[in-house]
């Protein structure tokens, strides 16, 4: 379970060092996917289909705010 994760968390932390928004993004939207997955709950995976073009331009906003992206990267360690 935790291979992934880290997989997630590393490509995080590669797109924020490269001040790269598009594929920190990206990556917050698998991290928080993969957390759904994992409960195993499929109404939510329908749910979060449903939402996830809205969340992708909450996360796009809310980076663009941050002094650096690497702070994001630390909300997620």
């Amino acid at each position: 379970d935790f291979a992934r994760w880290e997989e997630i968390l590393a490509d995080m932390k590669t797109a924020c060092r490269k001040q790269d928004i598009h594929g920190a993004v990206e990556a917050d939207v698998a991290f928080h996917r993969y957390l759904l997955e994992r409960a195993g709950q499929p109404d939510l995976i329908a749910i979060w289909e449903m939402l996830v073009g809205r969340i992708r331009s909450h996360f796009r906003k809310a980076q663009r705010q941050v002094a650096s992206l690497l702070d994001i990267y630390a909300e997620h360690c």
